[in-house]
């Protein structure tokens, strides 16, 4: 189809001069090449059937001829408005004709299916004219669309070095930074313009001159305008060095001491050294003349003059496989004797000292010396131990005796003389109550330590708290006949070191008696809850039958005297006594034993007792009886099987009441003996 080009019948063919084949009027396939130099009416001589008609025909006129009325692609879209900005840009481009592909360019020229495709986000970084063209294939191409970006970006801070130039007179090392966050520094140092394609700084690695030269620095940022370049140049002037130190001895190892002199050649230059591994300076000991190696040893040295550079630091090891010296030997040697000893101490190594000490420490050249033929006086229990010790040599090994001077040898006394006896009490003295003698049931065993002389030194003893059938809480101790400065010190502990638990009921002093007796009581423990605890139901602890057994702990004691003690003032188990139900003065004591100076003296001849108070101070007394002789404490010499519960002791052992009233003449196996007629074994305990 082509344009109405006269005023007749539309022409609906297209006729170019001097061309044949196509008939007028007639549909054919032609091409039409037509140029036009500028936007202007032209005018062409055309012919429809047999009528000239002449018509105006314009460029816009031709174009439609040539598009043959096709459709347009949609124009491209910019997602940012061209305009000016101060930071970077990002453009994407976008068309709203499905299938079209969007070209570009950047470079001021026109955009055609040869420029670069678009496809993602186009960074805008710098003053930037973006052309756009959509173009898809069966369409018209869209219009050329024009964006101008004008990018005035805010420019990098200038770098600044430190130090800053100037003439130096030893080598710097140069840092480089910027005010700019983030920004990268690229540097030259052979004066050159810095460029993006110069060495990086990298942070924390100065640039290390040690020759005159020129410094430049740019610094770079994204979305920024480049610094401007910064330069600095630097004079490096460094003075003479002097010349390091000669060691006249190589370092090396040697099977002798060696002697080592340092030099330099630089006149006036001073040598400072170390042998203790510290690096050297002028503080550091002056060499004056040879060092003596003796051992293994690391000598630096340093050489200074002032005007000019430090020498190097020259380090020298000396490694010295020396022999050793002999070890000491004892005469006589290390065991146990009955008298005095005078120890000689000798060594095989020639001219070597001997070192000494006697109270076990390791000796050293600090120690006693040693003098040959004034031998050591070993009088009492000693460790001696010596080291030999000899010039240019390795230092023996250290020699050790233990001497045990055993003059007065100890003797052991056990009660009983095995196994453990047992202690029984009756808590509710002066009244007979249940009398079961099952309210504190106590084992124990005493080692009594006596010297040559047979006097008694030391008190070793165990107690077992076994049994505790009572609703009192009661505490249990021991008085000794003797005065409380006879006793140096009284430690009573458990199986693991630890103290016995207390509620506080009691003092104790720094000497672990109890405080505020005229003679020396010790106090094993103030609640026997604390010691046994109940863990089960049932009355007490280890006394009812079909109740779980409490394992008891064991309480250990050593008391030492101030002074030997006569051993027939001392009869084990002494003076045991319990205190009941919480009051320190309610004491329950073994018949015919004097009671503390704490006891409640107004307790005696009250309900069942019938103590005479006053044969206390005789070796006649009565006290914790009751009018049949029976007691509230009994000491057995052997464990004692103990009545359960709430059952009286003359229920349990039938002849217990004529044992006590006989003063312990007839049956003494009562609690014993298990034939017919002594006991009544239902009522006695017997562990689950």
């Amino acid at each position: 189809m082509g344009p109405n080009l006269g005023a007749s019948t539309p022409f609906q063919g297209f006729k170019v001069d001097n061309t044949s084949g196509i008939g007028d009027g007639l549909a054919g396939v032609f091409t039409v090449t037509y140029t036009m130099t500028a936007l202007q009416a032209q005018q062409m001589d055309a012919s429809a059937g047999g009528v000239d008609q002449i018509a105006a025909f314009t460029l816009a006129d031709f174009q439609s001829v040539l598009a043959c009325g096709l459709p347009k692609v949609a124009n491209p879209s910019f997602s940012v408005a061209a305009g000016t900005y101060s930071t970077c840009q990002s453009v994407t481009l976008s068309c709203s004709t499905s299938g079209a592909q969007i070209y570009y360019t950047t470079n001021g020229n026109v955009p055609d299916a040869s420029s670069t495709p678009y496809n993602g986000a186009i960074s805008v970084t710098s003053t930037t004219t973006i052309k756009a063209v959509a173009i898809k294939s069966g369409m018209n191409n869209s219009d050329i669309i024009t964006n101008v970006y004008t990018l005035n970006l805010p420019q990098v801070a200038t770098p600044t070095f430190s130090p800053v130039a100037g003439t130096y007179s030893a080598a710097q090392n140069v840092t480089i930074s910027t005010t700019t966050s983030g920004a990268k520094i690229y540097y030259t140092t052979n004066g050159t313009t810095p460029t993006t394609g110069s060495t990086l700084y990298v942070t924390g690695t100065p640039v290390v001159v040690s020759s005159s030269l020129t410094l430049k620095a740019i610094a770079v940022n994204d979305c920024s305008i480049n610094s401007a370049i910064a330069s600095a140049a630097y004079v490096i002037n460094i003075p003479q060095k002097v010349v390091n130190p000669v060691f006249s001895i190589s370092a090396g190892t040697y099977t002798t001491c060696q002697s080592v002199t340092l030099s330099t050649t630089t006149t006036g230059a001073q040598i400072y050294y170390t042998t203790n591994g510290n690096v050297p300076d002028a503080n550091s000991t002056l060499y004056v003349g040879a060092i003596p190696v003796s051992a293994t040893t690391t000598i630096k040295a340093i050489a200074i003059k002032t005007g000019m550079n430090n020498s190097d630091i020259v380090t020298a090891v000396y490694t010295l496989n020396l022999p050793q010296v002999a070890k000491p030997t004892f005469s006589p040697v290390a065991g146990t004797y009955s008298t005095t000893q005078n120890v000689t101490i000798s060594t095989a190594t020639s001219g070597a000292k001997i070192y000494y000490t006697t109270d076990g420490t390791d000796p050293t050249s600090g120690s006693t010396l040693y003098v040959a033929g004034s031998p050591v006086v070993v009088s009492a229990n000693k460790t001696l131990k010596a080291i030999a010790i000899s010039d240019c040599s390795t230092n023996s090994d250290v020699a050790s005796a233990d001497y045990v001077i055993d003059i007065t040898a100890p003797i052991h006394n056990q009660f009983p003389s095995t196994g453990f006896a047992s202690i029984a009490f009756e808590d509710l003295w002066p009244s007979n109550g249940d009398y079961d003698l099952n309210d504190i049931v106590v084992d124990c065993k005493f080692d009594q330590v006596s010297n040559s002389q047979n006097k008694i030194t030391q008190i070793n003893a165990q107690f077992v708290l076994r049994a505790m059938g009572a609703s009192y809480h009661d505490g249990f101790g021991m008085q000794l006949p003797v005065t409380p400065d006879k006793v140096a010190s009284c430690v009573v502990t458990l199986d693991n070191g630890q103290p016995v638990p207390m509620v506080g009921l009691v003092s104790i002093n720094s000497k672990g008696l109890e405080q505020g007796q005229d003679k020396a009581v010790v106090i094993l423990f103030d609640d026997g809850y604390k010691m046994l605890p109940q863990i089960y139901p049932g009355i007490g602890v280890n006394t009812t039958p079909g109740v779980p057994w409490t394992e008891p702990q064991n309480i250990n004691m050593t008391l030492t005297f101030s002074e030997p003690i006569d051993q027939n003032l001392l009869v084990a188990p002494y003076n045991p006594f319990i205190f009941a139900n919480k009051d320190r003065g309610y004491e329950i004591h073994l018949p015919n034993y004097p009671p503390t100076t704490l006891a409640n003296f107004s307790l005696f001849k009250t309900n069942d007792d019938d103590s005479n108070v006053s044969s206390f101070n005789s070796s006649s007394i009565r006290s914790y009886l009751n009018a049949q002789n029976l007691p509230w404490a009994i000491l057995f010499y052997k464990k004692y099987d103990y009545p359960i519960e709430k059952t009286s002791i003359l229920s349990a052992f039938l002849h217990f009441a004529e044992w006590a009233q006989s003063g312990g003449q007839v049956y003494t196996d009562w609690y014993f003996n298990t034939a017919s007629g002594y006991r009544v074994p239902s009522n006695i305990y017997v562990k689950p």
